[in-house]
C-alpha cells in the first residue's frame, strides 16, 4: 500500500519538529545578493524556489554554526570568512552537504531544490540568484530551540584552512 504524500509530509514534519524554529521576513532585508560583504569575507545565500514541502522548515548550518532557515520559498545571506565552508540542511531534508572555498569580496549562491526524496544545494549562478531572490521572501530566525544557539544579526562563520 502507497502512503498518501501528505501523510508522508504530516509525519515528516512530525518527526523533524518542522515548528521548533519560527521565522520572520523582515520589512527590510538585511542582505541581498548582490551585497558587499565585509573585508576578509565572502557573501554566501541560500535561495529555495520550491513549493514542494512548503510546510517545512530547514535548517542551514554553515561550518556546523545555524546561519538562516527557510520555510518553503525563501532565501536569506549570511558573511562566510575566507576558506573552507562546509554547508548542511537539518529537518527533513536529505541534500547532501556542499562544500566551497570563500575568499574576500566573492559572492556564493546556493540553491536549496526540495523535491521530497530528492533534495539538493548546488551552487547558482548570480543570473539564477536574482531570479530567485525576486520570486521569495527573505528569511529571519527569530526563535528556536533553548539549547540552539540562533545568529543575531547578520550570521558570520569563520572559514576553516582552504582545502589544495
Amino acid at each position: 500500500m502507497k502512503a498518501h504524500p501528505f501523510t508522508l509530509l504530516a509525519v515528516a514534519c512530525t518527526s523533524a519538529a518542522c515548528s521548533s524554529f519560527v521565522l520572520t521576513e523582515p520589512a527590510s532585508p538585511p542582505l541581498t545578493t548582490v551585497s558587499d560583504a565585509p573585508p576578509g569575507y565572502a557573501l554566501a545565500c541560500v535561495l529555495r524556489g520550491s513549493i514542494v514541502g512548503a510546510l517545512l522548515t530547514i535548517v542551514v548550518r554553515d561550518n556546523g554554526t545555524v546561519v538562516g532557515a527557510t520555510e518553503g520559498p525563501g532565501h536569506f545571506c549570511w558573511f562566510a570568512g575566507e576558506g573552507r565552508h562546509e554547508v548542511t540542511v537539518d529537518g527533513p531534508s536529505d541534500a547532501d552537504p556542499i562544500a566551497f572555498d570563500a575568499r574576500a569580496g566573492e559572492r556564493i549562491h546556493l540553491e536549496l531544490s526540495v523535491r521530497i526524496g530528492q533534495d539538493e544545494i548546488v551552487r547558482a549562478s548570480a543570473e539564477r540568484a536574482a531570479e530567485l531572490e525576486a520570486e521569495t521572501r527573505y528569511s529571519v530566525i527569530d526563535e528556536g530551540p533553548e539549547d540552539e544557539a540562533l545568529p543575531a544579526g547578520i550570521p558570520s562563520v569563520r572559514g576553516k584552512p582552504a582545502s589544495r
